[in-house]
């Protein structure tokens, strides 16, 4: 009984302790962009594309690449056009 008990308290610790992919979502008001990259990022290198909560104070994309992350305005013309064409 005695290590039913540690098991279940173990358990119950590292799933407290261990964070979930989804608290690591860019679209959480605990992920906001407060630096920008102000250049163009080829269209070969970007992985996935999204927009930061609407909570956030600045509009921005999230764009992800295979070495990084990369915080863009929403204001920049092709960021805007590569999201709109990945939603389709």
């Amino acid at each position: 009984m005695k290590t039913l008990s540690l098991t279940a308290g173990l358990l119950l610790m590292v799933f407290a302790v261990y964070p979930s992919d989804a608290s690591k979502a860019v679209n959480s008001p605990d992920f906001c962009c407060f630096d920008f990259f102000d250049k163009r990022i080829p269209k070969a290198n970007i992985v996935s594309i999204n927009k930061t909560h609407s909570q956030c104070s600045t509009p921005a994309f999230v764009i992800e690449t295979p070495k990084r992350l990369f915080c863009v305005k929403q204001d920049e013309d092709w960021a805007v056009r590569e999201f709109v064409k990945r939603a389709q």
